[in-house]
């Protein structure tokens, strides 16, 4: 059963799915209105460790679609976001990530946001999914509202490791920039 999440609210994964160990963790997101330029969304998730920092190589994205001895793989990039359902979808194989992974920030940008004049006011229908790889079952669906319009990337959540069981956490914290800017944050 799909729980649909609210900004702040947790959702357990590993401790409701015993044996939960491939999920996947998707985006969506149509443009509302255009500028006549091309408006491409990225995805990304950044690997933090125990101290809440990036881990060296734990950057998942349309440039670097494997990280991690391959834990985290990214789907590819769509460039357009048109059509229904998916656009980009990461896959986390939970027990192959390091030992020192507590967190992983799912969040996604809007490319070259500045020189194209762009932001999230121009996004409608953005979401967050996860579900398991192997059956396809559907956990949690978190929408983004329409507070970040003056943004150029949203973190949506966190899929992160409390006392050995693995949530999900709906964030929604809007940042200026590209990845980089993001993790920066971190």
């Amino acid at each position: 059963m799909t729980v649909n999440l609210e900004k702040g609210q947790k959702v357990e994964l590993s401790k409701n799915h015993p044996g939960l160990d491939i999920v996947c963790v998707a985006l969506g997101w149509d443009v509302n209105k255009g500028n006549g330029k091309p408006f491409d969304l990225d995805a990304f998730i950044v690997a933090l460790d125990e101290a809440n920092k990036p881990i060296s190589n734990g950057v998942c994205y349309y440039g670097a679609k494997k990280v991690l001895s391959e834990s985290i793989v990214h789907s590819g990039d769509n460039l357009t976001g048109v059509g229904d359902g998916d656009d980009e979808t990461v896959t986390v194989t939970l027990s192959k990530l390091p030992a020192n992974c507590n967190k992983l920030i799912i969040a996604a940008n809007i490319y070259e946001a500045v020189q194209r004049s762009q932001n999230f006011g121009q996004v409608r229908s953005a979401f967050v999914r996860v579900y398991n790889a192997a059956n396809k079952e559907e956990f949690l669906k978190y929408d983004l509202g329409e507070e970040y319009s003056t943004f150029q990337g949203v973190v949506f959540g966190e899929l992160y490791k409390h006392n050995g069981e693995w949530k999900f956490g709906a964030i929604s914290n809007g940042f200026n920039g590209t990845i980089n800017d993001c993790i920066a944050m971190y």
